[in-house]
């Protein structure tokens, strides 16, 4: 039968290019398989907006004071378990009554001089892949995040494809940062398929 588990280990990278291999084998059988993966790490401008990876995942939970940044897929106090996909150019499926947690950190906000806080947006956008039709798209406020700084900002949101009721196909998730005092913005997107 088919098993499947995921492994993260943090590992910090200076900005570069880099390559991974990944060795896997069987011990039962003593088949081995090979992977070989080229990362970027990017260089972050102090002076410009930007932004993590945007994960879409199947678990997303804080974990108690004790836990924090400890264990696999923890980031900070909150655990983050991507949902993969099953081939490199595949998107990640979920089933439509699963939610898909949404995480992203945004960086270097410009700070508003009088209250030091962030000043600028994140706006949501759900289409059908290949398609301009919306099925949500709403705008909120980087402030309504209670621990939002000019440095960074958390978004932890939660996708409840039940409510929604989504037919099984192809989905883009696009979310743009924008920061109102440079007038600069950054577009973010993620695909995964309902099955």
């Amino acid at each position: 039968s088919k098993h499947e588990s995921i492994y993260q280990k943090a590992v910090p990278l200076q900005p570069g290019n880099y390559r991974l291999n990944v060795t896997a084998k069987d011990v039962v059988a003593g088949n081995v398989g090979l992977e070989s993966i080229l990362l970027t790490v990017p260089r972050i401008d102090s002076d410009k907006l930007s932004a993590s990876s945007l994960v879409l995942a199947d678990e997303m939970n804080h974990v108690d004071t004790k836990s924090i940044g400890l264990g696999m897929f923890v980031l900070g106090d909150t655990k983050v378990r991507p949902r993969l996909a099953n081939c490199p150019t595949c998107a990640p499926s979920f089933k439509p009554d699963e939610r898909i947690g949404i995480y992203v950190k945004l960086y270097n906000f410009t700070a508003d001089e009088a209250t030091r806080k962030p000043e600028g947006t994140v706006q949501y956008e759900l289409v059908k892949t290949g398609t301009t039709d919306k099925i949500f798209d709403f705008t909120e406020d980087v402030l309504q995040n209670p621990e939002a700084s000019a440095s960074q900002v958390t978004i932890e949101k939660f996708l409840d494809l039940k409510t929604m009721k989504l037919a099984p196909g192809s989905y883009t998730l696009r979310i743009k940062a924008t920061d109102k005092k440079r007038n600069e913005s950054l577009p973010l997107s993620a695909q995964f398929t309902v099955t």
